[in-house]
């Protein structure tokens, strides 16, 4: 079921749905309905409470445990290429920015 020998460094995307809680799991649909496929980054609107703000905060450092996603700006992700494959015309720029940031 999960692979060998499984770690942050060499998860996969079912494997990483696995281990999320459901907020969590929730918040990365959410990021892959408003991905942008050339770039890998997807823009979220404003919660609609502090509730649901909370709830995306703790969400979005489970994915970032991960390294599933990293912030941005507010609101704004960028997925893990290696998670998400780019579209082949996009991938190399896609990794370049992946990498540079912290």
């Amino acid at each position: 079921m999960h692979a060998k020998g499984r770690h942050i460094s060499n998860i996969d995307i079912v494997d990483l749905m696995d281990s999320l809680t459901p907020s969590a799991n929730s918040l990365l649909k959410m990021i892959k309905d408003r991905l942008d496929y050339r770039t890998n980054e997807a823009r979220l609107s404003m919660p609609n409470n502090k509730s649901e703000g909370k709830s995306r905060s703790y969400a979005t450092a489970a994915l970032k445990r991960y390294g599933a996603v990293k912030k941005l700006g507010q609101r704004t992700f960028i997925v893990n290429p290696y998670l998400i494959v780019p579209p082949p015309d996009y991938q190399l720029d896609v990794i370049a920015k992946w990498n540079l940031l912290p």
